[in-house]
C-alpha cells in the first residue's frame, strides 16, 4: 500500500460503507477522501531558432497521483520508468532524479532534464510552439452525446502546470493565447488559464480542478463541455516571428 494516512484504497471508493459492531448499531458512513490529489508539472526552457527546446521538467504528485506513479516506478524500475516517460515523443534525457518514492508523507518528485525536437515547428521566419509541452489534455474522455449514469472521477483532484519559455534572440512574440476562466456548475470545478511576458520570456500557468468525485447524468453536458473547452484552450499555440 503506497498511500499516505487519510487515504482509503480506491477500489474502496464506492459512495457510503456500513460499519458493523457488535456493541453498537450498524451505520451508514461516508467512503469519502478528505483531501484533492495534485499533479504539479512545471517546466523551465530555453526555445533555440532552429525549434529545438532545452530545458528542466519537474513532475511533482501526491495522493492518488502518486500512489499509481509510485507503484509504476518501483515496479519497473529507474530506466524502464523514464523510457516509458519519453515513449515515442522526439526527447533526450541528459539526468533524471527522483525523490520520495518510499516516502509517503512526502509528495512524489521527478525532473528531468532534456532536449526536445518535436516540440515546436519552424516555418521560414516563424516559430509555433504550444507552451505545454508534458502532459496536456489532447482527447475529451467524454464523447456521447447522452449518458446513463452518473460521472465518478472517484476523488477530487487538480492539475496545475507551470511553464516558462525563454524566446531566441531575434524574435518577437505575434500572437498569444488569451487568458481564460470557465466553471463546473455548483462550485463542481473550474479551469484557469493565463499567459504573462516579461522580456524575452513568457510564462504560461493553467489548472484543472475538479472539486467533487460525482456528477449526476444531468450535469453530463456541462461536464463535458467543460473538457471541451480545456483541450481547445490547450492546444493553443505561441507564434513567433523574427524582428
Amino acid at each position: 500500500r503506497l498511500l499516505n494516512t487519510g487515504f482509503l484504497p480506491e477500489r474502496c471508493l464506492n459512495g457510503k460503507g456500513l460499519v458493523i459492531s457488535k456493541s453498537a448499531e450498524a451505520i451508514w458512513v461516508p467512503l469519502t477522501v478528505p483531501f484533492r490529489s495534485r499533479e504539479t508539472k512545471s517546466a523551465d526552457i530555453v526555445l533555440a531558432s532552429d525549434g529545438k527546446l532545452t530545458g528542466q521538467f519537474t513532475i511533482e504528485r501526491t495522493g492518488y497521483f502518486a500512489e499509481r506513479e509510485r507503484k509504476k516506478y518501483l515496479s519497473k524500475g529507474e530506466v524502464d520508468y523514464v523510457k516509458e516517460f519519453v515513449g515515442g515523443k522526439g526527447w533526450e534525457i541528459s539526468k533524471s532524479n527522483f525523490e520520495n518514492a518510499r516516502v509517503l508523507t512526502a509528495p512524489l518528485k521527478e525532473s528531468h532534464e532534456l532536449s526536445a525536437t518535436e516540440s515546436a515547428t519552424v516555418s521560414g521566419d516563424v516559430i509555433y510552439i504550444n507552451p505545454l509541452v508534458i502532459g496536456r489534455e489532447e482527447k475529451n474522455p467524454f464523447k456521447q452525446e447522452k449518458r446513463e449514469y452518473p460521472v465518478d472521477f472517484g476523488s477530487p483532484f487538480e492539475n496545475v502546470y507551470f511553464t516558462k519559455i525563454t524566446i531566441p534572440d531575434g524574435f518577437r512574440i505575434d500572437e498569444i493565447p488569451s487568458a481564460k476562466a470557465i466553471s463546473l456548475p455548483g462550485n463542481g470545478g473550474k479551469f484557469l488559464y493565463s499567459v504573462s511576458q516579461l522580456g524575452n520570456s513568457i510564462t504560461v500557468t493553467c489548472t484543472v480542478q475538479i472539486n467533487r468525485p460525482y456528477f449526476t447524468q444531468e450535469e453530463y453536458l456541462a461536464v463535458r463541455e467543460f473538457y471541451t473547452q480545456i483541450i481547445s484552450k490547450q492546444a493553443e499555440q505561441i507564434v513567433l516571428k523574427k524582428k
